[in-house]
């Protein structure tokens, strides 16, 4: 058989479009011992599933074993897990809220009661309503604002470590300039000789 050929098998096998004929030639093909290099790990591979397909079970009910446990974890055949019945339980208490709220007037709450004194209107003119919001807003805009003002300082200090950037070029100068003091140090030395 070509190369071609078992290229092709090859490609068609890694792609699972093989027929059981076509596996065997590829089996026998790969057991050879003097294969190209370009074949030996899909050897190896090869090798590997027919050890495997060789190993034996040596209990003879494993399968039923298995069988088993796979229809007690199956929704038709298990009974519920503690976090299932968690979640259920998690989502009827949800809907019950959800009932509460949706069904029962607000006022009939015994809840509602309780803070009822809390929510009164403190203004009964609206426009002074507004102008007391304003002033709670213009507030919390100078807090913020006093916080904000300190970044500028931050700012300055960046422009500083910016300028000191440029410092570690003019250093970098230096040092290329030092190296020519050495080279000019070593000519004048060579011509003294």
């Amino acid at each position: 058989m070509t190369c071609n050929e078992i290229d092709k098998l090859l490609k068609s096998y890694l792609e699972g479009e093989t027929s059981l004929a076509e596996e065997k030639i590829l089996r026998d093909f790969f057991s050879r011992g003097d294969l190209p290099d370009k074949y030996k790990p899909y050897a190896d591979m090869f090798r590997g599933f027919g050890a495997m397909a060789s190993v034996q079970l040596e209990d003879r009910h494993f399968e039923k074993k298995w069988s088993k446990k796979v229809k007690l974890h199956t929704r038709h055949g298990r009974s519920l897990s503690f976090f299932s019945q968690w979640y259920t339980i998690t989502g009827v208490a949800a809907t019950l809220l959800l009932a509460v709220v949706l069904f029962v007037p607000v006022k009939k709450l015994p809840v509602i009661n309780l803070f009822s004194h809390k929510i009164e209107d403190t203004f009964d003119d609206p426009r002074q309503a507004y102008a007391e919001t304003v002033r709670a807003l213009l507030i919390i805009s100078d807090k913020i604002n006093a916080g904000t003002n300190q970044m500028k300082d931050l700012e300055k200090l960046d422009e500083g470590l910016e300028d000191a950037g440029k410092m570690l070029t003019f250093n970098k100068g230096l040092k290329d300039a030092n190296k020519l003091s050495k080279f000019s140090e070593n000519q004048v030395d060579h011509n003294n000789l």
